[in-house]
């Protein structure tokens, strides 16, 4: 848009006004009232058109009502004027108006309007209240523009011109002018004035529009880069998950295997658990006819216990006499050594 202000932006233009802007970036000799030495180039603020806005429906009736005065250049002061002047005359490279954005004197001062002028349905308004500028350049709004009324048509500009006299040029919305001296200008087929706000305007909607443009490529940006983490992070989280499904799947196989095996010791414990069952119902059998077998024994030992002590006390009933018998033997032993002995003795 820049590129495009630069290199349009004067089109239709005098040589002198298209060179001017350049003399801002050159070097030139202080040439303002009572200085002198060497300064670096005027403040030039842009063409009178660069500094107005106006809705499209009153371009024609600005176009009219400043005509060649929309290519005036806009300086800070008297002394830039001088400079750009200066700078012009080097080369030949042209002529241009400039005009200081706050003029010593206001021309464009009006009176008053009339009540009969505001109620007529011609009546549009004053044109320096239909166009917008920034507040440094009030004064210079009100210099160029303050003596124009803007009209709808010729019909109501020559209606209003009659009604009373004042210093006051009328210009209508096509951008016929008419002086308070009845001096009238007007036609078609020269409205270069007219295009220069209407590509003005056209180019600060551009400027518009590529700043809300350029606002939501930052956005749309930012976002994409959000957008962009995002994804990072999702599919930091995604290769996160996918590990922790092929460990799952790791698992998995391995609480297969150990199903697989927890199966097979199941099988075999049952097997197992089957011939217990088996062993248990033979050892219980056996239990069983050893318990009949040792109840038999029993009544054979209390029998054979019975007839043990039967027989001790036959035994001692047997020892009993055995020791009487021994002790009979003894005495009669006894007797017969004692006979002897006397038999002996007698002898």
């Amino acid at each position: 848009v820049r590129a495009l202000t630069k290199r349009h932006g004067l089109g239709g233009t005098s040589a002198g006004t298209r060179a001017a802007p350049d003399a801002a970036d050159a070097p030139s000799a202080d040439a303002s009232l009572g200085g002198g030495g060497a300064s670096t180039g005027p403040a030039l603020l842009g063409l009178v058109a660069d500094r107005l806005t106006v809705r499209e429906a009153h371009i024609a009736a600005l176009a009219g009502a400043l005509g060649d005065a929309l290519q005036a250049v806009v300086v800070e002061g008297l002394p830039d004027a001088v400079a750009a002047l200066a700078f012009l005359r080097e080369d030949a490279k042209g002529r241009a108006t400039l005009v200081p954005q706050r003029p010593r004197r206001i021309v464009g001062a009006r009176s008053p309007l009339p009540a009969a002028w505001r109620e007529d349905p011609g009546f549009v308004g004053a044109l320096d209240a239909l166009v917008q500028a920034a507040p440094e350049d009030a004064d210079l709004v009100r210099h160029l523009l303050g003596e124009f009324v803007v009209v709808t048509d010729l019909d109501a500009a020559l209606r209003l011109h009659g009604k009373a006299s004042l210093d006051v040029t009328l210009v209508t919305l096509t951008g016929e002018r008419l002086a308070p001296d009845g001096t009238l200008t007007g036609g078609a087929g020269d409205d270069g004035a007219a295009h220069m706000l209407e590509l003005k305007r056209e180019m600060r909607e551009l400027a518009s529009m590529t700043e809300a443009l350029g606002a939501r490529l930052t956005l749309a940006q930012h976002q994409h880069g959000e957008l962009r983490s995002g994804i990072a992070k999702r599919q930091a989280a995604l290769d996160a998950v996918q590990s922790e499904a092929h460990d799952a799947e790791l698992a998995i196989v391995e609480v297969s295997q150990e199903q697989r095996r927890l199966s097979d010791e199941e099988r075999r414990i049952g097997e197992r658990l089957e011939a217990l069952e088996d062993e248990t119902e033979r050892l219980t059998a056996t239990m069983a006819a050893a318990t009949d077998e040792e109840g038999q024994t029993r009544a054979l030992i209390e029998d054979v216990q019975a007839s043990r002590e039967v027989t001790r006390v036959e035994l001692g009933s047997a020892e009993a006499v055995d020791g009487e018998r021994r002790h009979a033997v003894e005495e009669q032993a006894a007797r017969v050594w004692l006979a002897r002995v006397r038999a002996a003795l007698a002898g």
